[in-house]
């Protein structure tokens, strides 16, 4: 009963045909904010002082864009092996590697110890201690061509404690975390020369850095462990008394939406991680695939290009979306991808807080794991 209930929920906001988003557009009630669209290739990178052969690009900046959250590139070159550690206070950091490898110590006395790759996801309680350096064996890419060639690339979001903390969920506490991940920013992202933007070529190559080297985040055997409570690609390391969740691709759970063709790959989310309030995940859009207009009451929806093209809608307006292209959703606005192609078009997709979209995905059709097609398109993993 409570799943028909949130399905009913959802289709009361949902237009179902594309002659219905000129009406759909201005009917979202309540405040609403603008949908921000950006293109990696479009955003300045810097380089990092205080950390060696580093370099960022701040892809969503909470104050500029208005959002509760950041997102930010970061790549590593050569010589990027500090090992010094630091804590993220008042936020979790998320990451999703997309090329290269990378070992993460954390804790004080390095109680846990991972080791990431493509595809790979990986989420940070706050003031965790931590390093993330580039594995050694990492081949070096000579094709860079913004002064910062790169090792290691992984997209790493900042998401406030005080947005993603399930025990408040019932309160709306956008304006501090919008403060919250500003100051992070700010500490983290501002300092050092500006080193040009990333063509979009390069873009392209970033996100198929996996076909071209190393391929998924491990070998087969190492693929094939379990962890200690037999689910596969979940860390269930302690540190400082929280969790640090390391989940590959080639293991998430994926389920079919209610009703659609399209399927998401969920990384992490409250069902499974009662630690955050948030959903991330692999959304996979099958060509021809329309996603039905929608609204959500509380949550930013982002998307991220990893490959294909699509077309995003907002509130009556139109846009084209190709890899490394993102674009975010506030609350309260009629929003929605379709993949008019035909190949398929993969997004990485964030739901800040959850706003029960994890229950819904998960009332859908569970379909196992990711296909072959879609591992070998994305990591390199299971190509025939």
């Amino acid at each position: 009963e409570a799943m028909r209930r949130l399905e009913r929920r959802f289709e009361q906001r949902t237009c179902t045909s594309h002659a219905m988003r000129a009406i759909c557009g201005s009917s979202a009630g309540g405040t609403k904010g603008n949908a921000v669209v950006k293109k990696m290739g479009d955003v300045q990178m810097v380089r990092d002082r205080g950390r060696e052969a580093r370099a960022v690009a701040p892809l969503l900046v909470p104050k500029q864009d208005q959002l509760p959250f950041a997102l930010g590139l970061e790549i590593c070159g050569a010589g990027a092996r500090s090992n010094a550690k630091r804590r993220v206070s008042g936020a979790w950091t998320l990451h999703y590697v997309l090329e290269g490898c990378a070992e993460l110590k954390a804790g004080e006395e390095d109680e846990v110890e991972l080791h990431l790759g493509a595809g790979d996801g990986l989420i940070i309680p706050p003031d965790v201690l931590r390093s993330l350096e580039p594995c050694q064996s990492s081949t070096h890419v000579k094709e860079g061509q913004v002064d910062v060639e790169w090792e290691f690339a992984s997209l790493v979001a900042y998401l406030p404690d005080c947005l993603v903390d399930p025990h408040l969920a019932h309160k709306r506490r956008t304006s501090e975390a919008l403060r919250v991940a500003q100051a992070l920013v700010d500490e983290e992202w501002t300092r050092g020369d500006e080193l040009g933007t990333l063509r979009q070529d390069q873009v392209v190559e970033m996100l198929e850095g996996a076909k071209r080297r190393h391929g998924s985040s491990s070998s087969v055997e190492e693929e094939e462990e379990s962890t200690e409570d037999g689910s596969e690609g979940w860390e269930l390391d302690r540190t400082d008394g929280e969790l640090v969740s390391l989940r590959k691709l080639k293991d998430v759970d994926t389920y079919q939406l209610p009703n659609q063709t399209n399927r998401l790959a969920l990384m992490f989310d409250p069902v499974r991680n009662q630690q955050i309030n948030a959903t991330f995940g692999v959304e996979v859009f099958e060509p021809g695939h329309i996603t039905p207009l929608h609204v959500h009451e509380d949550g930013y929806e982002l998307f991220f290009v990893l490959s294909g093209s699509g077309v995003g809608h907002f509130e009556g307006q139109s846009f084209d979306l190709e890899p490394g292209s993102l674009a975010v959703f506030p609350p309260k606005t009629w929003h929605g991808i379709d993949n008019l192609n035909v190949e398929r078009l993969y997004c990485l997709e964030l739901m800040l807080p959850n706003d029960m979209f994890a229950e819904l995905v998960r009332s859908g059709k569970p379909v196992g794991v990711l296909d072959d097609d879609d591992l070998c398109t994305l990591i390199n993993f299971g190509c025939g």
